[in-house]
């Protein structure tokens, strides 16, 4: 997937303008508007799956709306294909959606910081079905991310957000994930991304960002 991804520039006819993080053929995987509403999607495992709109079409959905509770309702009032994990910030704040088509789970911040990787947090816990070896490593991510994040403190900037998303202890079940790292799991970091949403500036990684840099891209170019 990772030679596939592409940032897009959409300025629709009615709402936000908004830049995209997607693989080519896609609509939407992370992404903020000019509204200044970020979404960034990460998968989850369930047996639950049915006739719905895809989950990759989620985030594009979350972001024509003008506020995290409008997206989060969107998002809440379809009918899903399958299960989807959606966090959205805007400048008051945030909030994350665990969904699967029969429900959807919201997760609030603690001490202002909001974490997900892989697994279910909420309500939802007892849809997953993901094997344990898919289990450990989501669960070390978190803790991980959890422990850098109370760190960096809540002031941190882009480029403290960066290092974090950097970071590869723990391999092979590291926040920046090698494809050689496990290959029985079948993943790695392919994109990553950092919003400033008061700025209306998306950060862009291609590839593990402990490899290269971050392009910025400025929402007020796409208004």
């Amino acid at each position: 997937m990772g030679p596939l991804f592409v940032v897009l520039r959409r300025r629709p006819a009615a709402g936000p303008a908004l830049i995209t993080v997607t693989p080519a053929g896609q609509l939407g995987h992370h992404g903020m508007n000019d509204a200044g509403v970020a979404v960034f999607g990460n998968f989850l495992r369930t047996d639950q799956w049915g006739v719905g709109v895809p989950r990759y079409l989620l985030t594009r959905l979350a972001l024509g709306e003008r506020d995290r509770f409008r997206a989060a309702e969107a998002v809440t009032a379809v009918p899903r294909s399958g299960p989807r994990n959606l966090l959205i910030a805007d400048e008051g704040g945030a909030l994350d959606l665990e969904t699967i088509p029969g429900g959807v789970g919201v997760l609030e911040p603690s001490a202002g910081v909001l974490t997900h990787t892989n697994h279910f947090l909420g309500e939802l816990a007892t849809h997953e079905n993901a094997p344990q070896s898919w289990m450990r490593n989501s669960r070390a991510r978190q803790a991980r991310l959890e422990a850098l994040l109370a760190a960096a403190g809540p002031h941190a900037g882009p480029a403290e957000l960066a290092a974090v998303l950097a970071d590869r202890h723990g391999a092979p079940d590291a926040l920046c994930h090698h494809a050689a790292d496990a290959p029985e799991l079948n993943v790695a970091t392919v994109v990553s991304t950092v919003a400033e949403i008061r700025a209306r500036r998306l950060h862009v990684c291609a590839g593990p960002p402990d490899r290269g840099g971050y392009t910025v891209y400025d929402l007020k170019e796409a208004s």
